[in-house]
C-alpha cells in the first residue's frame, strides 16, 4: 500500500466554498475530491506528455480520453504489468475545437 502524506495549501474562499458544494452534491468528503481533481489533473498532463512523444497526438491537439481509461492507464505506470497508453476517442485541432465551441455556445443564447 502507498504511503499517504499530508499537504497544506491556501485556496481563495470562494473556491473552497465551491469544492464543498460539489463534495457535498456528490455525497463525498473534500478530501476525496480534491484527490481525484490532483490525480485526473497529473495523469492528463503525464498522459499529454507521452502521447506527444508517441506520436499520438500534437502539442496543439485537444483530446478526450475517457477518464477511466486515463486513470487505469495512469495507475498502472511503474507497475508489473503496466498498460499501454490509450487511444484518443477524439483528436482536434486548436480551430476544430474553437469552432465547436463557438457553434454550441451560439445556440444556447
Amino acid at each position: 500500500m502507498e504511503e499517504l502524506v499530508y499537504i497544506s495549501f491556501d485556496i481563495k474562499t470562494d473556491l473552497k466554498e465551491k469544492l464543498e458544494k460539489e463534495a457535498k452534491n456528490q455525497k463525498r468528503s473534500l478530501d476525496s475530491l480534491v484527490k481525484e481533481i490532483l490525480e485526473d489533473y497529473i495523469a492528463e498532463k503525464e498522459y499529454k506528455k507521452q502521447a506527444i512523444n508517441e506520436g499520438l497526438i500534437k502539442e496543439d491537439s485537444i483530446f478526450f480520453v475517457p477518464k477511466e481509461n486515463l486513470r487505469y492507464w495512469f495507475n498502472s505506470l511503474g507497475e508489473k504489468n503496466e498498460l499501454p497508453i490509450p487511444k484518443p476517442d477524439m483528436i482536434l485541432s486548436k480551430k476544430e475545437y474553437n469552432s465547436l465551441y463557438n457553434n454550441f455556445y451560439s445556440t444556447q443564447k
